[in-house]
């Protein structure tokens, strides 16, 4: 089963360093970087706006959960947004790229 992880972030430098960590152990052979994501949110009662960084981070049901204790021993958020959703791999080429650049 193949899984997309997506979590944000306001700072480039947790997003690269939460991305890198991730390809660095094989956890997944890619992490992309949306910038510009525009954030309309409730905080402490109060409505909140912010520029964030979305990092879509596909890989394997095996790595899901070290991936997420990464996601929360990096980021700088006291309650990050951590959503995991079951994909579909289409593409036969994409599949046997995606296998072969995650760890097994």
């Amino acid at each position: 089963m193949y899984y997309t992880i997506t979590t944000t972030t306001d700072n480039k430098e947790i997003a690269d360093k939460i991305s890198k960590k991730i390809v660095e152990l094989e956890y997944s052979p890619c992490v992309q970087i949306i910038n510009n994501v525009h954030s309309v949110y409730r905080w402490n009662n109060k409505i909140e706006k912010s520029l964030e960084y979305k990092l879509s981070i596909k890989t394997i049901d095996k790595y899901t959960k070290e991936i997420i204790k990464i996601i929360r021993s990096l980021h700088n958020y006291e309650i990050p947004e951590i959503i995991k959703s079951n994909i579909s791999l289409e593409s036969p080429d994409y599949q046997k790229w995606f296998l072969e650049n995650i760890k097994n």
